[in-house]
């Protein structure tokens, strides 16, 4: 990884066209000159940065460049190219799919996907991880293989997707909300990520499970991709885990298929 402070303008440009925005930082189009390869240009300000983390040198670096790090080599995670400290932040350069586009905007154009693109959408990356319950639980390979480099995303959602149009490849973005699993998958305490995605345990306990708050975030995930919008809308309703309701154009194929998932929803919290 490139560190050096001169040589972002050597090796990269940008258009200043940004290609999306948040509480962590705004992404930008650009390109690598050698070989005029689409990349995102990530500016994230040094009074952002919520956990930072100490490298080889004893440097503070932002914890969201070491999980990407982590992360290297996975084929469903953005892979990083460089990185540069600047006097007020920081660059992130990442791969772009070109052209790409977000989950979120995907489904909004296309409307709920169907079945058979859903399941390769979300089989492209499956995995089984055996919960309590004694059931086999379908999570997507990227999430596993993150959590084989002890690395939680802990944002999953539609707009934390990336479609390659011409592949229909999926990339995971935006760790910045990432963390490192705790010693014995001790619970967490504190919430990062996005509230409708929580899972119900956070808002009545306080804390929850990382491993089963992923699972629950993945079939938010799921959800949103057949029946094309989010189950629940305000924090209320996801509290309570109210019965969802299922638009007509999901098959008994598809409920099927989001069993696994929806299985964990509905076991995930329990009274203490």
């Amino acid at each position: 990884m490139s560190e050096d402070r001169t040589s972002y303008k050597d090796k990269y440009s940008s258009s200043g066209a940004e290609l999306g925005h948040g509480g962590f930082g705004v992404v930008y189009s650009g390109v690598r000159k050698k070989d005029q390869l689409p990349v995102a240009i990530k500016y994230v300000k040094r009074k952002d940065v919520v956990t930072w983390q100490r490298d080889g040198s004893g440097n503070g670096i932002p914890l969201e460049i070491v999980l990407l790090k982590q992360c290297q080599g996975i084929p469903g995670v953005v892979q990083l190219f460089d990185w540069y400290e600047r006097m007020k932040g920081f660059l992130i350069v990442m791969e772009r799919p070109d052209p790409g586009q977000d989950l979120f905007d995907y489904i909004s154009y296309h409307g709920p996907i169907a079945e058979c693109l859903a399941k390769n959408f979300f089989k492209q990356v499956v995995e089984h991880y055996r919960g309590g319950n004694k059931v086999d639980v379908q999570i997507v390979d990227t999430v596993n293989d993150c959590a084989q480099r002890s690395v939680l995303h802990r944002d999953i959602k539609d707009e934390n997707v990336m479609v390659d149009l011409c592949t229909g490849r999926l990339k995971l973005i935006d760790f910045g909300s990432g963390c490192f699993f705790k010693p014995n998958n001790a619970p967490f305490f504190d919430f990062e990520g996005t509230n409708l995605y929580s899972p119900p345990e956070w808002m009545l306990l306080s804390k929850y499970d990382g491993l089963k708050a992923t699972v629950w975030s993945l079939g938010i995930l799921l959800y949103d991709m057949v029946c094309g919008d989010i189950p629940y809308h305000h924090e209320k309703s996801l509290k309570h885990k109210q019965p969802l309701s299922w638009p007509v154009q999901v098959s008994y194929c598809e409920f099927c298929f989001m069993q696994p998932c929806l299985f964990i929803m509905e076991h995930s919290c329990t009274a203490q």
